[in-house]
Formats: C-alpha cells, structure tokens, sequence
C-alpha cells in the first residue's frame, strides 16, 4: 500500500527530475506544478487500483493543480477576458471532480451551461454603459484585497 509519505518523496524526487529534464531540454514549465500534478495523477490511478486510500490528499493536489492552471492562463489571458474566470474554475472544478469520483451529474453541466452563458452575454454587452460597471467589478473581483 502506498502511503502519504510515499507522495511526498515522489514530489521531491519528482522535482528535482524535472529540474535536470528542464535544463538540459530547455523547455518551458513549472517544476512544481509538474511534480505535483504527476504525483496526484499518479496517485489517483493507485486509488483506483486500490493501492492507496488517500482521497482527500488527491484532492488537495488536484486543487492545487487546477489553481495553477488558472493562475497561468489568467498570466496569458487579455483583461477583457477575465470576466469568464469564475466559470473556467468551476468548469476545472466538475471536470476534476468527475476525474476523482467517476461520475457526473448532468445537473452540475446545466449550471456551468447556464454560468457561462450568462457570462458570455456579459461579456458581448461589456461595453453598454448599464452593464459596463457590474463587468468591470467581476474582473477586478480577486484585485485590490
């Protein structure tokens, strides 16, 4: 049985991999978030060959992982684009959840659904003077705390 002690040397070991494959392949990636993600996807095939029992530290990384993505496409994105960030997170957050628990509720894809169309209209009215300023505090939502 692996245990949790096990995932944490495989990051370390994992990290310091990735460091050496980095620098002599010279591509471009986050060391960290490739050591985390391979470990938590790893893991998760472990969990479901029932080799480790660690839902929970699956889930943690999986958040993790989810968060970096978001925090690297938010680096890339254009501002006006920002306004779709809550429904990318929940989008990453039901397609994770699936991943970890094999099943899906067609009630969580209507409520994405629904989120990002009403976020698209949003965005197609951004610049009409009554939904200009309610736009603008859904970009700036995570600025300025």
């Amino acid at each position: 049985m692996i245990q949790v002690t096990h995932a944490f040397l495989a990051i370390i070991a994992l990290f310091f991999i990735l460091l050496l494959i980095k620098k002599v392949s010279g591509l471009r990636f986050c060391v960290i978030c490739l050591s985390f993600t391979v470990t938590w996807i790893g893991l998760l095939a472990a969990y479901f060959l029932n080799l480790f029992d660690s839902l929970v530290l699956i889930a943690i990384m999986a958040g993790m992982t989810l968060h970096g993505l978001y925090e690297m496409l938010e680096d890339k994105v254009q501002r006006k684009y920002e306004v779709f960030r809550l429904p990318a997170l929940l989008t990453g957050l039901i397609v994770f959840y699936t991943g970890l628990t094999r099943s899906i509720d067609a009630q969580y894809i209507i409520i994405v659904a629904a989120l990002w169309l009403i976020f698209a209209l949003l965005f197609l009215y951004r610049e009409n003077s009554r939904f200009e300023g309610f736009v603008d505090e859904i970009i700036e939502c995570c600025r300025d705390w």
